[in-house]
Formats: structure tokens, C-alpha cells, sequence
């Protein structure tokens, strides 16, 4: 039997089946290009036109991403200045950019000496513990695997609505996101740094938007980490006069941005986020990825009459269709389960409940290759039937 291929057009919409033999004729037509993404039966994952071997004709080029990593910086991008002054330079030991702070004059040699004779005393540097408590405060997350094309007011959108607010400089009052270039062509490298106004945040965005695409039925993910700086003390920068008068002007702006009289809510996330169950065929979704942009829509939609939201998102490959919704209050959460469980869409019937704090639904939406390649071809197999 011949291979039937299907492809996503430029709504996102599934076209097909098709021969190789077609397919390969509408790229010499012009209807699919090498960025195309295209599926076959027993495959799990969509694919670009390019990648595929038995589709891909000569002319064709798709380039894959190449973005840095924490442990790999070339030499001439070990260190830059932020947009508010600030010098970061490479740390290869902990494998993260530092923000170079005042130091304190004095002999250097004598200090490294004086620290050298501390950590043989102490049989330890005392770095790691630093180097801890600085990711458990930061409010930063850093990013890879952003489109080359992305700009500040979509990651503004997207890690505004998934992990809260986001921070504002002081200086010019625009949201703190980074997008890093390259040196000598001024290129986005496709990384970046997304500083949130609360530590809240940076624990919803890693566990909301790792793994996923900016753009809703991208191929290409995201990788969202904590960051990691480990702050150390050098001449040449601002002191700490100067680093407390702009902390001092940039309270009242933060405690507006907060909109509860500049307190944080310690609200644990088990007591805000609910779990909705059955909202989705898994399957369906793999092959019409505009079925999530819908999806996101109609629960956003729906869920924000009950309060304001921190973040939804939509376990696509979750056997049991899960969508988690993360409300700022508890009372949100409560009308919202009060609201939706027991209630249909779309032909199922939704269970809603609140998360218990430990389910990871990231890690249950994994299954095995040939699980995913048993659901999905008996998934077209029934497709084809109702066509």
C-alpha cells in the first residue's frame, strides 16, 4: 500500500491524504515549500518538508536551530551591557551570565588569599550556597528555542499570561524582557531573559511554558529555566547609594503593578490552580493543531468570568485531554470548579477539581513511541472512515 502523507496549510488546517508522488509535484508547484509540515501514518510528531528525506528535492535548506547554551558562549559574547548599564559577564563555572556589582577597595591578592585560607578552614567555598539561594530569589527565567522573528510584545503576551506580571524598568518603564543578538550581525540568537515581579512567577512560567512553542502548533519549543546569576562585587558600577534610590522610585510602581497594595499573594498554587479533565481528544489535536488555539480561546474565555487568571495551559498530549487553569485567588478557582465540573463540551463531560501539588502532568503526557504510533494511526484510520 502506498504512503498516505497529510500537511498543515497556512491556517494550520490538515490537507490530505496525498501520494509522495503528489506531494513531490505540489512542491515543484509551489503549494508546499521546505518549512511545510507534513505527517504519515506511524509517526508521531509533524515534520518539516525538509527534514524528510523522501520528500526533500535539492534545492531545499531548513535550518535548524543554534541557539547557546549556559555551557557553551564563544569568546567574544562572554560578556555585554544591559539595557540599564549593568555589565554581565560569562561565569563558565556555573555556566550563566553575572552581573558585575561595586567592590570594595582593598589589596585583591590579599582578599584571595584571606578567601583561599576560609575555604580550606571550612572545607567548602561557601559558592555553592550562594549560588543557591541566588536561584531560589531569582525572578528571572532564561529562554531558548524563540523564533528568529519574535518580538518583545509577544513574549510580553505570552509569559505575561502564563507566568505573571512582568517586571518594568524603572528608568524607561517598559516590561524588563531581553532579547540577546548576535555581536556582529545584530541578529536575535534566539535566547532571551524575562524578569517577572515576583519569585511566583518564575516557578509558573518553568512549569507552564518548558517544553512548549511560543507560537501555538510550532515545532519548535522552548527551554524555560530559572536564571542563574551569581552576583559578585567590582568597581566601575553604580553604588549601592545609587542602587537603593532606584529601588526606592520603582516600589510605588511595583506595588501598582501588583493591585494589591504592592503585596504579594502567598496563595500556595494547589490552593488557586484547577484541573480540568476530558476537555480534549489528544489524538485530534496532534492532527489539527488549530483545535488548541480554539480550545485556549473557549476556556480562557469562560474561566475569567469567575476571576482574574495567572496562566492556562493545555496538556496536548495528555491521555485524558487535561487543562490546568491558574486563578490569583482561591475564590476564582472554587466558582470555577463550582462552574465547570460535571458540565459538557464538546460531546465529553468535564471533571474539574483543584491540582494537589504534586501531579505532574507534563511528565504523564510522555508515552512510548509505538503507544503514540498505535493511537494515531487508528486515529486516521477513523478519520479517513468519516471522510
Amino acid at each position: 500500500m502506498e504512503e498516505e502523507w497529510y500537511y498543515l496549510d497556512e491556517k494550520q488546517k490538515h490537507r490530505g491524504p496525498f501520494s509522495q508522488p503528489q506531494l513531490r509535484n505540489m512542491r515543484q508547484g509551489g503549494a508546499v515549500d521546505a518549512h511545510t509540515m507534513v505527517w504519515k501514518r506511524g509517526w508521531y510528531e509533524w515534520e518539516a518538508l525538509a527534514r524528510v528525506p523522501e520528500l526533500r528535492m535539492e534545492p531545499d535548506v531548513f535550518v535548524e536551530p543554534n541557539h547557546p547554551t549556559r555551557t557553551t558562549i564563544e569568546e567574544k559574547e562572554k560578556q555585554f551591557v544591559d539595557d540599564d548599564g549593568t555589565l554581565y559577564v560569562w561565569d563558565e563555572a556555573i555556566g550563566a551570565y553575572v552581573p558585575q556589582m561595586d567592590d570594595q577597595p582593598g589589596d585583591t591578592k590579599t582578599q584571595e588569599g584571606e578567601k583561599k585560607r576560609k575555604q580550606q578552614e571550612t572545607g567548602s567555598s561557601g559558592r555553592e550556597t550562594k549560588d543557591a539561594m541566588a536561584r531560589n530569589n531569582t525572578t528571572s527565567v532564561y529562554v531558548t528555542g524563540l523564533p528568529r522573528d519574535a518580538t518583545e510584545e509577544e513574549i510580553f503576551d505570552v509569559f505575561g499570561k502564563f507566568g505573571g506580571i512582568i517586571k518594568k524598568d524603572p528608568v524607561n518603564d517598559r516590561p524588563k524582557i531581553k532579547l540577546y543578538k548576535h555581536p556582529d550581525t545584530g541578529l536575535p540568537k534566539g535566547d532571551g531573559l524575562v524578569t517577572y515581579l515576583v519569585r511566583a512567577s518564575v516557578d509558573q512560567a518553568c512549569s507552564l511554558l518548558d517544553n512548549v512553542p511560543l507560537r501555538v502548533g510550532d515545532a519548535q519549543v522552548m527551554s524555560v529555566s530559572p536564571a542563574q546569576f551569581h552576583r559578585v562585587e567590582e568597581k566601575g558600577t553604580e553604588s549601592k547609594a545609587q542602587g537603593a534610590k532606584r529601588t526606592k522610585k520603582a516600589k510605588p510602581m511595583q506595588a501598582k503593578d501588583l493591585g494589591w497594595g504592592g503585596f504579594d499573594d502567598d496563595s500556595k498554587p494547589e490552593d488557586t490552580t484547577v484541573v480540568l479533565r476530558y476537555m480534549f481528544d489528544p489524538d485530534a489535536v496532534v492532527l489539527q493543531p488549530d483545535l488548541l488555539k480554539e480550545l485556549e480561546e473557549d476556556v480562557g474565555e469562560e474561566c475569567v468570568k469567575f476571576g482574574r487568571l495567572n496562566n492556562l495551559r493545555i496538556y496536548k498530549r495528555h491521555p485524558l485531554g487535561v487543562v490546568t487553569v491558574c486563578f490569583k485567588r482561591r475564590e476564582g478557582a472554587e466558582k470555577c470548579i463550582e462552574a465547570m465540573d460535571g458540565r459538557f463540551y464538546d460531546g465529553r463531560k468535564i471533571k474539574a477539581h483543584f491540582w494537589d501539588g504534586k501531579t505532574n502532568f507534563q511528565e504523564e503526557s510522555r508515552e512510548s513511541e509505538e503507544e503514540q504510533q498505535r493511537r494515531l494511526e487508528q486515529f486516521a484510520e477513523d478519520l479517513e472512515n468519516k471522510n
